[in-house]
């Protein structure tokens, strides 16, 4: 009779541990959060300018600049802090917003510029090119690249 008890209770506990086990759910199923909020998490936060470059010149001016990026991954808003050279805000007005583009590591800000990004836990690089259309100074046409560190 004890050997039978036994016997049962083994096997009540080896099928209660294999239920546990097979209920404890598939990551498969749980489509958790979206590539863009994944890439926003890393976006997320204040980030100090360590380089910038126009035209693969390196450009100077810009002591001490931030960008802050807040919001969410479907509204990504920016604002700035530091020193900018007068007649920059093309390059990066003191507040704005982005979209995710076709990929995660493609940005277009609220005045159609569009950005290449490469972002991890400690650098943010942005790419981009300001046109050529009248009324812009010289100084802020081209290709920029901006490396940032996180702070």
């Amino acid at each position: 009779m004890k050997k039978l008890l036994l016997n049962s209770l083994t096997t009540a506990f080896f099928l209660s541990l294999i239920l546990v086990v097979s209920c404890g759910g598939n990551k498969d199923d749980d489509p958790g959060s979206t590539p863009n909020e994944d890439q926003f998490a890393l976006l997320e936060g204040t980030w100090a300018l360590s380089s910038i470059t126009n035209e693969g010149n390196q450009v100077s001016g810009w002591e001490g600049f931030t960008v802050t990026i807040g919001g969410s991954a479907d509204n990504i808003t920016y604002s700035t802090n530091g020193m900018q050279p007068d007649g920059t805000t093309d390059v990066f007005a003191s507040s704005g917003s982005f979209t995710f583009g076709s990929t995660v590591n493609d940005l277009t800000r609220n005045d159609d510029i569009d950005f290449s990004i490469s972002v991890t836990e400690t650098q943010l690089t942005l790419t981009f090119t300001i046109p050529d259309p009248d009324g812009r100074t010289e100084e802020v046409i081209g290709n920029w690249i901006l490396t940032f560190a996180a702070q």
